[in-house]
């Protein structure tokens, strides 16, 4: 994931940036996992085109009940599932999506961009101006 999806940004973002240096667009449309488009996406709103994700994926989406995405548990406001739900998404964030983040911070640190307010795949999901 990291190859493909993280350590890409660098060359996207500079792919994306020349190409709105020759043409002036007024949309960006990307899939939601296109992490190209993040440096862009950190910009303030008033320095960048509109942009707008889709994708055929699902959303890799904070739950409400606190569960990890992706691992199909049915969700709960049971006070015991919560607290399972909580352990596990502490497993999940130290074995996935820390590392991850931790790298994409290092790489967009590389190009003066803001940090990641939020995860990786929230980010990708909050940021654009229309999903």
């Amino acid at each position: 994931m990291e190859r493909i999806f993280i350590d890409t940004i660098p060359d996207q973002a500079a792919g994306l940036r020349a190409t709105l240096a020759a043409f002036r667009a007024e949309l960006i449309l990307t899939d939601d996992v296109f992490a190209g488009t993040l440096p862009l996406l950190l910009d303030p709103i008033a320095k960048r085109p509109a942009i707008a994700a889709l994708g055929i994926t699902f959303l890799i989406f904070q739950r409400d009940d606190g569960a990890p995405p992706s691992l199909g548990l049915p969700p709960t406001t049971e006070q015991p599932q919560l607290a399972q739900y909580r352990t596990l998404m502490e497993a999940v964030d130290a074995a996935l999506f820390e590392p991850l983040r931790s790298r994409v911070d290092r790489i967009l640190s590389s190009l003066h961009v803001p940090l990641l307010p939020l995860s990786v795949f929230e980010d990708l999901i909050r940021k654009p101006s229309t999903l």
